[in-house]
C-alpha cells in the first residue's frame, strides 16, 4: 500500500510541475495548444476554452473560468471527487474498477459532451 501511495503522489507531483509550467507559458507567451477541430472547422468542441477556464481558476476568477466552458466547468468538482475515489481506492487495494453505474455514469456524460459540443455553437 506505501508503494502505490508513493507512485500516486508522484505521478501528482508530476502533472502539477507540468501544468504550472505549461499555465505559466500560456500567462506569459500567450502560447497555448491550439484545439485542431476548432482549427479545422470553426467550431468549437467540448472542450474548447479549458485552458483558459483553468488559468481563470489560477487567479480566482470564477466567473470568467465558468463562461470560458460552462459545461466542464460544473463537471469538475464531480470529476475531482470521483478522480479521487478511485485513487483511494487503487491505494487501498491495488486495483479501482468501475461499477455498472460508474460506467454508465460515463457514457451518459460523454454524450452530454457531445451534445454540449453542438449547442455551444449556437448559442
Amino acid at each position: 500500500m506505501k508503494e502505490r501511495f508513493i507512485k500516486v503522489v508522484k505521478y501528482i507531483v508530476v502533472i502539477v510541475i507540468i501544468g504550472i509550467f505549461y499555465a505559466g507559458v500560456c500567462a506569459y507567451t500567450g502560447f497555448g495548444i491550439p484545439c485542431f477541430f476548432r482549427k479545422m472547422t470553426g467550431l468549437k468542441c467540448p472542450g474548447c476554452g479549458m485552458t483558459h477556464m483553468v488559468l481563470a481558476m489560477m487567479r480566482l476568477d470564477f466567473r470568467t473560468a465558468f463562461l470560458e466552458n460552462q459545461f466542464v466547468f460544473v463537471l469538475m468538482p464531480v470529476m475531482a471527487v470521483a478522480a479521487a475515489w478511485h485513487t483511494v481506492q487503487y491505494i487501498k487495494n491495488g486495483r479501482a474498477e468501475m461499477k455498472k453505474f460508474e460506467s454508465a455514469a460515463c457514457y451518459c456524460v460523454i454524450a452530454l459532451a457531445v451534445v454540449w459540443g453542438v449547442v455551444r455553437n449556437f448559442l
